[in-house]
């Protein structure tokens, strides 16, 4: 993974290797901090604020415990997580 991170708390993840959540998906997030003072590297993931979706709206950091999941069917349910961590890492394409 490499990290880019703004004066303005803006942080870009790309991950060009996929990662262990989305193996064999080559992706990349922007993130919000809560204070763009704190480095990524001390704050980690409890430093931010929210991510943003393609359209460049706010959305939660993270779909457990942030966003709640209205089904109660398990193939539903799992979508409906799916589509949240889909919204905020966006799909690299390769040539």
């Amino acid at each position: 993974m490499h990290r880019c991170e703004y004066r303005d708390g803006t942080v870009v993840r790309y991950k060009p290797l996929a990662d262990n959540d989305r193996p064999n998906i080559p992706s990349f997030s922007i993130e919000v901090k809560k204070n763009s003072a704190v480095p990524d590297s001390i704050g980690g993931p409890d430093a931010v604020a929210f991510k943003l979706d393609a359209a460049g709206h706010a959305a939660p950091k993270k779909h457990e415990g942030e966003l709640a999941n209205p089904f109660k069917n398990q193939k539903q349910h799992d979508a409906f997580d799916d589509a949240a961590v889909q919204a905020v890492h966006h799909q690299l394409t390769r040539p």
